[in-house]
């Protein structure tokens, strides 16, 4: 691993403990029982996501390596980057936690079908056991510690639970400085069509998910976010085998050098949108 995965893990870790923490017994069944909601949610991401990817390459006569990069982080819903934006955007934190871990088991599920179907010739690697393991040592395994101290040490539970907040945004600032020294190159080789289908898948799911996140404004930030954060970590495993040098790399690099900044401004904005008025009460987004 290096210093950028290192601080992705690091960042996980921190931020699922302490949506354990922030997390009421229960929460996450509560909300994931909404059913329609679910649904929708769900159509966005492993549905219309993937068919509008499809869309663009078409449209932007996308081809080669770049193609088969672009298409194959479209097909991968569950973006755990996202997390922290729905926090900066003040998302519903506990739907996306849970969301997110069913959308990472589903990525793992979907890649070798994918791989079969679609990319049996772009020397892609199976995830397999590696990809459950990381799944549940990064997300599973902390946020259930979380909410075991938040349960059983509750007047520790505060403290830490600040400590973590600022630990959590740090690692993630930090990952991403790291990160730009291999995103820049990759963004800065794109031609122009590929900037063009990248940003507009992203735009795309902003839109797909907002229309259909339901009547509550911080479920529509979670599923925009959400959607618009493909799978970069299963699209990574997934590309392990291949030369860093190849465009099939550089697309699912590319990706998440434009995506990234582009959720931190949607973020940005999503946070002051219904935002409490002076006075009152701000609603705990977990």
């Amino acid at each position: 691993m290096n210093l950028t995965e290192i601080l992705w893990a690091l960042f996980l870790m921190t931020f699922l403990f302490w949506t354990g923490l922030e997390t009421q017994k229960g929460e996450i069944v509560r909300l994931l029982r909404q059913r329609g909601l679910m649904m929708r949610g769900f159509l966005a991401e492993v549905v219309l996501a993937p068919i509008l990817g499809w869309v663009l390459a078409q449209a932007f006569q996308l081809s080669g390596e770049f193609r088969t990069g672009f298409l194959l982080v479209a097909c991968l819903p569950g973006g755990l980057m996202a997390l922290n934006f729905i926090r900066l955007a003040r998302g519903n934190i506990a739907l996306a936690a849970g969301v997110v871990f069913i959308l990472n088991v589903l990525a793992i599920l979907l890649a070798p079908l994918l791989v079969r179907l679609f990319f049996q010739n772009a020397g892609l690697r199976q995830p397999g056991l590696l990809a459950i393991v990381l799944l549940l040592l990064l997300v599973v395994l902390p946020f259930y510690l979380g909410r075991l101290v938040g349960e059983h040490a509750e007047k520790f539970a505060h403290p830490l639970s600040k400590a973590l907040n600022i630990a959590s945004l740090l690692l993630f600032v930090a990952a991403n400085v790291t990160a730009m020294q291999v995103r820049g190159p990759a963004v800065r080789e794109l031609e122009t069509s590929a900037i063009g289908a990248i940003v507009l898948l992203v735009i795309g799911s902003w839109i797909i998910s907002w229309l259909l996140g339901g009547k509550d404004l911080r479920d529509k930030k979670t599923f925009a976010l959400m959607t618009s954060i493909r799978n970069f970590a299963v699209a990574r495993l997934l590309c392990m085998d291949l030369d860093p040098a190849s465009q099939l790399v550089g697309a699912v690099i590319a990706f998440s050098g434009i995506a990234v900044p582009m959720n931190m401004i949607f973020g940005l904005i999503m946070h002051w949108i219904g935002r409490p008025a002076a006075g009152r009460v701000q609603p705990r987004t977990a």
